[in-house]
Parts: C-alpha cells; sequence; structure tokens
C-alpha cells in the first residue's frame, strides 16, 4: 500500500453537526488517491465530533484519521 497522494485537512472546533456535509461531499468524489484527516481541538462537541468520525471511518475504511488535541492549540 502506497501513502494517498494528498490529504484532506479539517480542523474541528465545535460544529459537529457540519461535518456530515463536508465528509459526504468528499466522499463522493470519484478521485480514490486522498485521506480525510480531521483534528479536533479540545472543544464542548468533542464526543459528536468523535462520533461523527467513526461513522465515517466505518463507512470509509481506511481513509479517515481523527486526531483529537489533548489541550487546546488554536490555530
Amino acid at each position: 500500500m502506497t501513502a494517498p497522494l494528498f490529504s484532506v485537512c479539517i480542523p474541528a472546533y465545535n460544529r459537529a453537526a457540519l461535518l456530515p456535509p463536508l465528509l459526504d461531499s468528499i466522499f463522493s468524489q470519484d478521485f480514490d488517491d486522498y485521506e480525510v484527516v480531521i483534528c479536533e481541538d479540545a472543544s464542548r462537541e468533542r464526543a459528536d465530533i468523535r462520533r461523527v468520525a467513526q461513522d465515517y471511518q466505518h463507512r470509509h475504511p481506511g481513509k479517515l484519521r481523527l486526531v483529537e488535541n489533548e489541550k487546546k492549540l488554536g490555530f
């Protein structure tokens, strides 16, 4: 297995409700040589963001990684 050609990086701080339409758009592409990386920055919606990410990880195995910062790092 080779590394993906590029990564789609999504900073996630709250706004869990916006992730599904964004991820649906990304995963609907016919190009397949990419990965999605969601970086969650210790927001109030961490559990909701994790649930969304896990759902998409299940639906798209090996295509999505979730990174959860232990403390807020900001931009």
